[in-house]
């Protein structure tokens, strides 16, 4: 497909229509004249929307998606109406493949945190003390990000320390020393908590703890 260029050579050109990328194009047009100061929005895809858009792909649909908090406020801002819809049921679906045997093993991770604690206590008794230690620093990390300041003045420091301890704690450790220092020992459950590190597209030695 061609696209015919402007006239007018543009005032900001943004790669990529993905939520970034969009959004930056209608912020720039929001707060200046399109007509003088022309936005292009460059995506090679046809259907933009990038890491949030679905595809096909050998008869089946692929729905991609992106790890983001309550984007409801910046939704408002930009304009765009969009009702969102608490997501409930399964988040994914980890299959364990043997490949001596063939067989397979289909563990279903739900998006509720506290059921997702209750199944794992359920499937591996054997590890209830690691389970405990991994959901209750999880927690506790979800819980610290709320006090968190991206670029602290000298004066916010000291409470920093105090109420972001883990998040500091884990800063510099990978996924995987936090899941060992929880305990975690079963290859079976460490698999399944791999799936957030699988998450970040690396594997859990490299991925950050915070993630």
């Amino acid at each position: 497909m061609t696209v015919a260029a402007p006239a007018d050579p543009p005032a900001l050109v943004v790669i990529g229509g993905g939520i970034t990328g969009l959004s930056t194009a209608i912020t720039w047009a929001l707060h200046r004249d399109p007509s003088r100061e022309p936005v292009i929005l460059l995506e090679e895809q046809r259907v933009p929307g990038g890491c949030v858009s679905s595809f096909r792909r050998h008869g089946f649909l692929f729905d991609t998606t992106q790890i983001v908090p309550d984007v409801s406020d910046l939704l408002a801002y930009l304009g765009v109406d969009l009702p969102l819809v608490r997501f409930e049921g399964t988040l994914c679906r980890v299959i364990l493949v043997d490949p001596r045997s063939g067989s397979r093993t289909v563990l279903p991770v739900p998006s509720d945190a506290v059921r997702f604690r209750e199944d794992l206590l359920s499937r591996y008794p054997g590890q209830a003390r690691a389970i405990g230690r991994f959901f209750d620093l999880a927690f506790l990390v979800f819980d610290e990000l709320h006090n968190l300041v991206v670029e602290p003045r000298w004066y916010q420091i000291p409470a920093l320390l105090v109420n972001c301890r883990h998040l500091i704690a884990y800063e510099g450790k990978t996924y995987r020393s936090l899941v060992d220092s929880c305990g975690v020992t079963d290859p079976e459950l460490r698999d399944v908590l791999d799936v957030f590190a699988s998450m970040g597209g690396l594997p859990s030695d490299r991925v950050a703890a915070l993630l």
